[in-house]
């Protein structure tokens, strides 16, 4: 005599079929996981180059009674050298450009500045993407400031500054990294001021005036502060 299987049906509440899906994701995430820190591993080993760096940058215009111009670049790429196991020396460049101007068409203030710089960094990767990384760089730039009563103001800045800190790289793939630091920033500002004026008056019994003057000055400045990086990397 033979006998019809019966078919048997499993009933899961909401909640156990979410945690099998948990559990299912995490086992096909735990094989993939395993590959890419070898491969990341392999990456952080002597001999490996490493080309990444941040940019960022702002332009925009405001009218509120008079128009106001604002536009500022900030660039920082640099390049490594893995001379060991997840230990790699460098350079890092930066490059700063502002300029805004300010007020109406007759009466307008003008402000630029641009820094140029480089140095060396180290970095010394620990586990999973955890890194340490110091640098110094060796700046030099000018500053112009510009108003329409006459008066001019022409800097040379030369500045040297020194950071540090821990920071986490997190892996797309074997090759492409995004990363976020946290550095604190020592800098050591100096600037030789350069100062013009020259204005034309008339007073009241209708007499003509004319001045005219040059200064120098220099400026120090020290700046302390905490500061969060975010950038990318690439390995190859």
């Amino acid at each position: 005599r033979s006998f019809l299987k019966q078919p048997v049906f499993c009933v899961f509440t909401g909640q156990q079929c979410l945690e099998m899906k948990k559990t299912i994701l995490t086992m096909l995430l735990i094989p993939y996981c395993l590959v890419v820190f070898s491969q990341i591993g392999k990456k952080l080993n002597k001999g490996t180059i490493m080309v990444g760096g941040n940019f960022s940058g702002e332009m925009h215009d405001v009218n509120h009674g008079f128009k106001t111009n604002d536009f500022d670049f900030v660039a920082n790429p640099y390049i490594g050298y893995f001379f060991f196991n997840k230990i790699v020396f460098g350079l890092n460049t930066n490059f700063s450009y502002e300029h805004y101007s300010f007020g109406s068409d007759i009466y307008r203030f003008r402000h630029s500045y641009s820094l140029l710089g480089c140095g060396p960094f180290v970095r010394f990767y620990l586990r999973n993407g955890i890194f340490f990384t110091s640098q110094v760089n060796f700046s030099t730039g000018k500053l112009n400031d510009e108003n329409p009563y006459g008066r001019f103001y022409d800097s040379d800045i030369k500045a040297i500054d020194v950071s540090f800190g821990p920071g986490y790289s997190l892996f797309l793939n074997k090759n492409i990294a995004l990363e976020a630091s946290v550095l604190y920033l020592f800098k050591n500002t100096k600037a030789n001021v350069y100062n013009e004026y020259h204005t034309d008056f008339t007073d009241e019994d209708g007499s003509y005036y004319f001045m005219y003057g040059k200064s120098t000055l220099t400026e120090k400045q020290k700046t302390n502060k905490l500061y969060i990086n975010i950038g990318f990397q690439i390995f190859f």
